[in-house]
């Protein structure tokens, strides 16, 4: 039998949707850089290639592809600057899109990473994420930032990702040696993300009282900040502070103002502490009435109901006090 290629437009629809899905990340990347009519067909075929792309701008710009729902990483690309090319690294030209061209390096130990040099790494990161949301019709970024690497150009790199939000799933920042101006700033101009989670330790430094935080899901990993000026001043439908230090009369009064009108778009609070809570002190008058074991509901102003639960778990420390959990959820009419 003589042997002979088959093209790739031979196959039904399905079958090429198969081949796609069988190619790792970056061979898919390159194959499709290769022709803008295996570009358009590889579009018309996948309708979801079922993975979720990370990126971290940290000491470099790294994009990650993760698996899902396991989320692990198959493959990442740095995105680097021509200055940090070493004479001993062989690579090759990579188009990106149809108007960019750059030296790339790949290596697939110990996970396949494409390393691509940049004369500007920043405009580098537009064109490679313009390029993956033009093949992959709808992805889904979660974007980290590293506010300690970033403290001269966070404004940027906000300004960007509110360019492109309606693909970002979640923006998380991180750090701990920069000032809380810089933190607040960037809370109060990211616009239309639906999850925000801060992972940063502010040490010396202090937050405003008013910071003014609008998204779907607010996650505050180090929430002994938090006080009450906050919490009524975040819009967010899901609100969740871990290591908080609010006392138990500053969280009646937040309960009692909310119970008057405040927040309305909250539907869910979660405060984990670590130690004890006096319920009856955060509940007094509020007219709560107890429904079970470590559950309580009371009514607000406008008609809705509100649940509130407290969860007690035992330390991991045989002789620290065990640690508390509050769960506050609001059934919106």
């Amino acid at each position: 039998m003589a042997n002979g290629k088959i093209s790739i437009y031979a196959f039904p629809s399905l079958v090429r949707e198969e081949i796609y899905k069988q190619l790792d990340c970056f061979c898919l990347f390159d194959l499709l850089q290769l022709s803008k009519k295996v570009k358009r067909t590889f579009k018309c075929d996948c309708r979801r290639i079922n993975q979720k792309i990370a990126i971290v701008f940290g000491e470099d710009i790294t994009i990650s592809f993760l698996s899902q729902p396991k989320n692990e990483e198959i493959g990442n690309m740095q995105i680097l600057s021509e200055a940090e090319l070493s004479g001993f690294e062989v690579g090759y030209f990579q188009k990106i899109g149809d108007d960019s061209e750059v030296f790339a390096i790949r290596d697939d130990k110990p996970t396949p990473t494409l390393k691509m040099l940049w004369g500007n790494p920043w405009t580098g990161l537009q064109r490679v994420c313009k390029e993956l949301i033009d093949i992959f019709h709808t992805p889904t970024f979660d974007i980290k930032i590293d506010l300690d690497e970033h403290k001269e150009n966070y404004e940027p790199i906000i300004s960007w990702i509110n360019g492109i939000s309606k693909f970002v799933k979640d923006v998380q920042f991180t750090g701990f040696e920069f000032e809380s101006t810089i933190l607040t700033w960037c809370l109060e101009n990211l616009k239309s993300t639906s999850s925000i989670t801060v992972s940063t330790f502010l040490g010396r430094y202090v937050m405003p009282d008013v910071i003014n935080v609008k998204t779907g899901i607010l996650t505050i990993c180090d929430g002994k900040w938090v006080q009450l000026t906050h919490l009524e001043s975040m819009d967010c439908a899901e609100l969740r502070l871990k290591k908080t230090s609010l006392g138990d009369a500053i969280l009646n009064q937040f309960l009692h103002v909310l119970k008057r009108g405040s927040n309305q778009n909250l539907k869910s609070l979660t405060l984990e502490y670590e130690g004890n809570v006096t319920i009856d002190a955060i509940l007094f008058g509020l007219n709560a009435v107890k429904r079970d074991e470590g559950e309580w509901a009371f009514v607000l102003d406008t008609g809705d109901k509100c649940s509130f639960t407290c969860i007690t778990e035992a330390n991991a420390y045989p002789y620290g006090s065990p640690d508390t959990r509050i769960e506050i959820s609001i059934e919106r009419k």
